[in-house]
């Protein structure tokens, strides 16, 4: 038997009600190339090891799972995948796939892994994806990110940008991001971004406009539920990119160092916005307008000023228009 050249590295925890249609969406894929699926149940309750086993009895070949006695997520200073998965991993490229998402192009794996066969000088390869709310109806899905034909992205977007921009299970990376990680870029509970970056720095990226996967948005239990909207928890979550982005600045010798200053800034203005909806929220309305908090208000009001304007004089703004032609 061939040594697989992809491996799809699937974490999980508590997936029952998603994770059939993660599996689905692997052993549906098409391509030239042997491939494994490395699925790591990290001590799941709720029925989803009973899935895996499953899957592992019929696709033997395929699913290769590693079943957790404890849980190890929440293991301080333990690089996840590269403790866990690597280890058991044998390919070339590996594809990322978290137990609630799901691949829905059966070529994705063809079309990303056959784009880095011909392309050395390519570290990763992304794509677009829909982001499903859950619990709402597909039709409420989004595309992203916007563009809709296929391009490089460069450091600069992608320190800037990169954040959120791009679905983690869209990404599929050279074994080396992975093994040859450092340890100046590692954050712990944050391996999207980091990974982006490293890819960048390392190769270029390449994005496919072609939608091949879902990322599912709002799973309770996940790290967006836990973090994210937990304003504290956001802005220590923030504070640990920042000095990430610091130590890659010192890392690459300041070769990125005014792209590295405007996604710093950028992230201090985001922390701001949360700061300010917070204190809105809490009727807190002299700490939403003073402070660091003041840039984020007055934008808010010019917005809120342009919106009325729109609404109220329309013909204001069709002459505004005229004149800019």
């Amino acid at each position: 038997m061939m040594s697989a050249l992809i491996s799809i590295l699937c974490v999980t925890y508590n997936h029952a009600p998603y994770i059939r249609r993660a599996l689905d969406g692997f052993v549906m894929q098409k391509t030239e190339y042997p491939f494994e699926v490395i699925v790591h149940d990290d001590a799941s309750t709720d029925g989803t090891t009973d899935i895996i086993r499953e899957y592992e009895a019929k696709y033997p070949e395929i699913v290769k799972p590693i079943y957790q006695a404890e849980n190890q997520y929440w293991r301080p200073n333990t690089p996840y995948i590269q403790t866990f998965l690597l280890p058991k991993a044998e390919g070339k490229y590996f594809a990322i796939c978290e137990g609630d998402d799901w691949f829905i192009d059966p070529e994705k794996l063809q079309k990303q892994v056959g784009f880095l066969e011909a392309h050395p000088e390519y570290s990763m390869c992304v794509c677009r994806a829909k982001r499903h709310f859950e619990n709402a109806p597909e039709g409420d899905d989004i595309l992203y990110p916007d563009e809709e034909a296929d391009c490089d992205f460069s450091m600069h977007e992608l320190l800037c940008r990169g954040a959120g921009r791009f679905a983690t299970n869209s990404f599929v990376y050279r074994r080396e991001v992975c093994t040859d990680f450092p340890d100046e870029l590692y954050i712990e509970g944050v391996t999207d971004y980091t990974t982006l970056l490293y890819a960048g720095a390392v190769g270029k990226v390449r994005y496919l406009a072609d939608v091949m996967c879902v990322h599912n948005d709002g799973v309770a239990g996940s790290w967006t539920a836990q973090n994210w909207q937990k304003l504290e928890k956001r802005l220590a979550s923030d504070e640990k990119v920042i000095a990430m982005l610091e130590r890659l600045d010192k890392l690459y010798g300041g070769r990125y160092h005014d792209s590295v200053e405007e996604a710093i800034r950028l992230r201090r203005y985001y922390m701001a916005e949360a700061k300010y909806e917070q204190y809105m929220a809490d009727g807190n309305l002299k700490a939403a307008q003073s402070g660091e908090c003041r840039p984020v208000y007055l934008a808010r009001r010019k917005q809120a000023f342009r919106q009325n304007v729109k609404e109220k004089l329309p013909w204001l703004v069709s002459l505004r228009d005229k004149l800019k032609q």
